[in-house]
């Protein structure tokens, strides 16, 4: 009987610090960072190629390719003011992340498929908003909007992919509605829209943006 055997370790470490600065009794600064991992599965470390030679029935430990831990960085700076008819924030974001380790499926050529482990790296960056203003004693103006710009930075399998846009991260994002309550009357109109976005890390297929309006409760 054949076995196979190998063993993985390793050791990281996160951090999280944030501060806030009050300019006014309204306004303040923030910002915040951190740096975190994720351990990867088990599974995507695979064994190490077996000598050539070896018997098709000899158990053999030939150990595994590299196991270290994905890591995550996030940065935020930003603004919040609230007044007495409005509030709102503005911000500036940032996010990598290295050594992801994906299993893929990939065809073998004779009809079925092996898994192969692909190591990548994203980046991306961008500015986030909300607002609301009240524009009458029970209606208020509520939205938020998020612009990014996301990038594979690594691509194990396909470097040509280094540079595109990361798949199913459309560019731009957004809620906004108006929402009214008197204790009595309690409804709300509001559209949330998707941008642009790619169905795959090649680039070649992009999904149009698309917009959903409901009506409904202001609050559920």
């Amino acid at each position: 009987m054949l076995f196979r055997s190998g063993k993985v370790d390793t050791t990281e470490w996160a951090f999280a610090a944030g501060g806030l600065y009050k300019l006014t009794d309204r306004i303040s600064l923030y910002a915040n960072g951190s740096r975190g991992f994720f351990f990867p599965e088990l599974r995507s470390a695979a064994f190490r190629p077996l000598p050539a030679g070896l018997a098709a029935n000899a158990s053999y430990a030939p150990g595994t390719q590299s196991y270290t831990a994905e890591i995550i960085k996030q940065g935020e700076i930003g603004i919040k003011m609230g007044q007495p008819d409005y509030s709102l924030t503005l911000a500036g974001i940032y996010t990598k992340l290295d050594n992801r380790r994906q299993v893929l499926f990939v065809n073998d050529g004779a009809g079925g498929f092996t898994e192969k482990v692909n190591l990548v790296g994203t980046e991306s960056y961008g500015l986030e908003s909300t607002l609301d203003v009240r524009l009458m004693q029970d209606l208020h103006f509520n939205g938020n909007v998020t612009w990014q710009k996301s990038k594979y930075t690594d691509f194990d399998t396909t470097p040509a992919n280094i540079g595109h846009k990361v798949e199913r991260q459309p560019e731009l994002l957004y809620n906004a509605g108006l929402y009214y309550d008197n204790g009595t009357i309690d409804a709300s109109i509001f559209t949330n829209y998707t941008g642009d976005n790619y169905t795959a890390s090649n680039n070649a297929i992009k999904l149009k943006g698309w917009n959903v309006a409901k009506i409904g409760r202001a609050h559920v």
